[in-house]
Formats: C-alpha cells, structure tokens, sequence
C-alpha cells in the first residue's frame, strides 16, 4: 500500500515536470488543418508556420468531384480545428455528405474553422444557362480550377489566413 502511494507519487511528479518543461520550453498545441486538395494544406502551412499541421483528403490524381468518403476521411475530419474546401462546387458531390457525417462542429459551414477558399474568386467559364444537354462536367457557379491560376490563388490564401487567424488569433503575426 506504501508503495502504491510512492508510486503515484512518482508519477505524479513526473507529469508535472513534463507539463512544466513543455510550458517552459513555448509548446504551443498546432491548429489542425483538413484541406480537401494538396494546394491547400500547403498553404496553410506556409502561412501558419510552426502552429500548423496540415493534411490533404486528396492526393491531387483524383478528379475532384468523385472522391469517396472513406471512414479514414471522417477521423481526419473529426480531429480538425480548420476545414478548406475549394468551393465554387468542385466538391459538391461528397464534401457536405461529409461534413455531417463527421459532426465536428468547429468545421461545420459557417463556424469560424470552415474556409470556402474560393469567396472573393472571379470565377471563369459560368454558363449562361443550365440544362440537361449542356453535358456532364456542368459547372453552374463557374470552372471550380481556378486553383490552376497564381492570380487567383492569392485571394483564396488571403481567404485561408483569415480563417487561420479566426481560429487561433494569438499566432495573428
């Protein structure tokens, strides 16, 4: 019984130098980001230094539009602080069935952690009118690529530091 109590002790005492080193060595815990293509996740890894991890659900080889939704995809999402998407419905096939599925209320639409990377973006190609004949890859809000083009890409970056930074304003610099 002696010993059980020295042993929580121990432990005890050995939890808080680690905690105590951690603190005083400037751990900060990283801002998890999910980001639903590659150019995202390094993105916001650039912009967020040290206080970001970022992770792709893509590889950048699939077409974008009929990615499944795996149960590895769901972990990743359920653990994030942030979510990018390349908006402009490039992944309306899969990202909102995903989304809710993963119930994690920090990325849901409209919570400070969900970026459409695409507001602000001049979109390109938007048909004049929708309809059946106009043939499968139909784009009603425009081409959902413009990730292909630097120009448009620096406003979707200025749009992923601004979640960033809605998230964990403290690293704002």
């Amino acid at each position: 019984m002696v010993m059980a109590s020295i042993g929580r002790r121990i432990r005890s005492f050995g939890t808080a130098c680690l905690v105590g080193a951690s603190v005083a060595l400037g751990a900060v815990a990283q801002v998890q980001v999910v980001a639903t293509i590659p150019d995202f996740a390094d993105i916001a890894e650039r912009i967020g230094g040290d206080a970001v991890t970022a992770i792709s659900l893509t590889q950048g080889s699939e077409d974008l539009h009929l990615v499944r939704i795996r149960p590895s995809l769901l972990i990743k999402l359920r653990r994030a602080d942030v979510f990018i998407q390349l908006g402009l419905d490039g992944e309306h096939a899969w990202v909102p069935a995903l989304l809710r599925t993963a119930r994690n209320d920090r990325i849901r639409p409209g919570a400070p952690g969900f970026c459409d990377a695409s507001i602000g973006v001049p979109a390109l190609e938007v048909p004049e009118s929708v309809h059946r004949g106009a043939g499968p890859d139909l784009h009603p809000r425009g081409n959902p690529h413009y990730n292909l083009d630097p120009v448009r890409m620096r406003i979707a970056a200025r749009n992923i530091l601004a979640c960033l930074v809605r998230v964990d304003a403290d690293h704002r610099s």
